[in-house]
């Protein structure tokens, strides 16, 4: 992924070697706790937690003190990484709205390196005793100087418990000290990366920018197709899992200035995050009647589905192809 965007380090993702872009965006550094006094806010709770290809993910009541410890590795992955921006996205995707998680992100708006993986799930799982003498261990591995500075991206989706989890990660920024963060509120995961990502490359990393420009692109795919012939309508139904995908997908609607008019279901205004919605139960029987006046696809959109993505390429592949059906996306 690194190779594809050109002025940015490739050995970043990996290694974190190279000269990256000053970072300007100012922390709140009142209030700083040390980790010893952490541990007390946020003990470890019993059970070895495994950092996979989703972060970590358990029920929200488990989550508070592994975000903590998320947050202060993230401010560590910054400082090695010369202070590039690394993102901390809370969220469980398609999980129970029970269920609470958090991933982190590189420099490069990609996963984080497998081997800091390895090093997240050794953070996660020490006692609470030794918490701080293996935080200064990975410091001192990796040569980071006491007055090094971080930057860390944070995101979260709609479920009661991310307030809570937010506030346990900048306590793990704070006591890393040095770390400022600039919180996006609630995003698609996604859209975090890219808001690293675009950052790093010294590129607006505002979310009016990231639909400015999925937007503008897939009108220029609409019109490149020709989609404005009559052949097809543009009407797409989509499940928004009463979460942040269906906010995204009114976004997306208004970033296509007409070209895509999405029709959005359980869009939030009644029901519950995830419950027989979205990845885990598709209305087809509610839905068929709008599938087959739409003629275009049903997309069931997870918590934290790239909404916009996959809604502008399962429509263009559907035209390219000339289905008309409802499909599961």
């Amino acid at each position: 992924f690194c190779s594809t965007l050109g002025s940015f380090p490739l050995a970043c993702s990996r290694r974190c070697s190279g000269s990256l872009i000053d970072m300007s965006i100012k922390g709140d550094m009142e209030g700083v706790q040390g980790i010893s006094a952490l541990v007390s806010q946020y003990p470890k709770k019993d059970g070895r937690f495994e950092y996979g290809t989703a972060g970590f993910r358990n029920d929200a009541d488990v989550m508070d003190f592994i975000v903590m410890r998320m947050g202060l590795l993230a401010g560590l992955r910054s400082k090695v990484c010369n202070g590039a921006a690394i993102g901390l996205m809370i969220t469980a995707s398609h999980n129970p709205v029970k269920d609470n998680g958090v991933k982190v992100v590189d420099p490069d708006g990609g996963m984080m390196a497998a081997d800091w993986e390895e090093i997240a799930t050794h953070i996660t799982n020490v006692s609470d005793a030794d918490l701080e003498a293996v935080y200064c261990e990975y410091a001192a591995k990796f040569n980071v100087a006491a007055d090094a500075k971080g930057t860390v991206f944070l995101g979260r989706d709609t479920r009661p418990s991310s307030d809570r989890l937010l506030v346990a990660a900048r306590q793990g920024l704070l006591a890393a000290q040095n770390v400022a963060d600039k919180d996006y509120g609630i995003v698609a995961t996604p859209q975090l990366h890219h808001f690293v990502m675009a950052h790093n490359l010294g590129q607006a990393s505002d979310e009016a920018a990231y639909w400015d420009k999925l937007g503008s692109n897939y009108q220029i795919v609409a019109k490149t197709l020709g989609l404005s012939s009559g052949d097809y309508t543009p009407d797409l139904v989509v499940d928004g899992a009463n979460g942040v995908g269906a906010r995204c997908a009114h976004l997306l609607n208004e970033a296509c200035g007409g070209q895509l008019k999405l029709d959005v279901i359980n869009d939030g205004t009644n029901g519950v995050l995830n419950l027989e919605v979205g990845y885990w139960s598709p209305s087809f029987n509610v839905l068929s009647s709008k599938c087959l006046q739409a003629t275009a696809l049903f997309v069931p959109l997870p918590e934290l589905c790239v909404c916009g993505w996959v809604c502008a390429w399962a429509w263009t592949c559907a035209c390219a192809l000339r289905v008309r059906a409802c499909v599961r996306a």
